[in-house]
Order: structure tokens, then sequence, then C-alpha cells
């Protein structure tokens, strides 16, 4: 929408009164003056779902509420919930990692190691869980213990922390029950020869370690600083004599 400046004028003209004293005349509305706010308010109306009716003058107030109530997540006595979700056509199932597409504006699977996973699709209600509970059943065969995004199956959740990029979900209550908790991710540290990830040896090589007994305390710091970079997940070094000088998170 645009400003509509009075007839004869151009720009950012104001409207003025008519002034008798100086007889100056009074402001012509154009009459777009009129229509184009009656359009725009109709549009704000009928586009969250109501029939205009004229008998009703807080139609614009009530698509307004609506609009702020679906834009904020729903927090539950158990979870943070975004609700009135669209989702791509392939996300079919409860329970599936979902990412949002700023693209196609919708949320679609999340793959570890590609997406930055936004939390748990429930397809049958149009909404996805942030954080938090989710219902009894609503993801079953559950073991005790951490879950993770799985990176070869789009919207799968594992058990087993994966090779590379691993990025936590939630944590299973019980064999029923998931929290959602969508964590940081990690680079799991790597003892053989695994395509991006890595290695203890190639560590160690990086710190400039000589293999000696025990580390120098810059040895130390750089195998640290070299560590915290790689976002590496439960480092631990041993010595050429296979003790272990350093365990850590």
């Amino acid at each position: 929408m645009k400003y509509i400046p009075p007839l004869t004028k151009t720009g950012d003209a104001s409207y003025v009164p008519y002034h008798i004293p100086s007889g100056e005349e009074g402001s012509i509305p154009r009459a777009r003056v009129f229509e184009h706010p009656q359009r725009e308010i109709l549009n704000v109306i009928t586009e969250n779902g109501y029939v205009p009716d004229s008998a009703n003058l807080e139609q614009l107030y009530t698509a307004i509420q609506k609009m702020i109530n679906d834009a904020v997540p729903t927090l539950t006595a158990d979870a943070l919930i975004i609700e009135g979700v669209t989702f791509a056509s392939s996300v079919t199932t409860n329970g599936q990692v979902v990412y949002f597409d700023d693209g196609n504006s919708h949320y679609d699977l999340a793959l570890g190691g590609t997406h930055i996973p936004s939390g748990i699709a429930d397809v049958s209600n149009n909404r996805v869980y942030i954080s938090g509970r989710l219902p009894d059943g609503f993801i079953t065969d559950l073991s005790a213990g951490t879950y993770y995004l799985s990176t070869s199956t789009a919207g799968a959740i594992t058990s087993v922390v994966p090779s590379g990029t691993a990025i936590e979900i939630g944590d299973a209550l019980s064999d029923t029950v998931l929290n959602v908790d969508v964590g940081e991710t990690f680079n799991r540290l790597a003892t053989t020869s695994v395509a991006g990830l890595v290695k203890k040896s190639d560590l160690a090589t990086k710190a400039g370690l000589d293999k000696n007994r025990y580390l120098t305390e810059a040895q130390f710091q750089k195998l640290m600083d070299d560590a915290i970079a790689a976002h590496i997940l439960n480092l631990d070094v041993t010595n050429s004599h296979s003790e272990v000088i350093y365990d850590g998170p």
C-alpha cells in the first residue's frame, strides 16, 4: 500500500482543511483513499479464515490476534510447541525430526550433517515439539539414554552416536516417552581413518606431540585448542606406553 496524496498534489503532500480566513480550499481526496485501506483490512481478515461481516467491527483485531497466537510457540506444562505449521510432503509420520526450510516456508525432514533440526513433528496436529516431553506413546520402542539425529535416514533418530556429526535430539524417559532437548553439534573422535572425522593420531600430530610419556604445558594447551575448535566429543589421549594421559569430556 502506498500513500495517496490529495487531488492535484503529488508525493508526500499532506491533506489540509478548508481555511475560511485565508480562503484556502481544503484538500480533495481521491477515490483510492477510501478503497485501498478497506481492501488492506479485508485481506487481513479473509487471509486468516474469517468472513467479512458488517455487523462485527472487531474482525481486524481478531485476525491480528490470531496471527500473533499462530506465530508464538505454545508453552504447556510439559513442552514448547509451534502450532499451525506446514509440513513438506516427505513428512508423513509423527515423531520424525524436522527442520525449517526457509526457501519453501515449511518444515521438512532433517538429516544429520546437513540440517539444523527444529524439533519433532506432530503431523496429526500440524505442530512441532521444540523442547520438552512428548506425549506418552508418541514414539515407541525407545531405550534408556540419549538419542541423536540420524546421518543416514532423514527424519530418524538413533541411540547410537553417529560417526561424524552428532546432534542430540533428546533423552528417553521410558520406552514410550522422549524428552526433546535439541543439543549442540559434535564431531565424534575417531580412532581409525573415517572420512570427515578427526583421528587421535591426526590430532596428536596436529598438536605437535612427539609421543613422549608426558605432555608439555604448551602441547596440552594446543591439544585442547584443536579439540575445542573441532567440537570433539569424548576426547582421550594416550602416550606411547598406552597410558591414558588425558581422559576428558
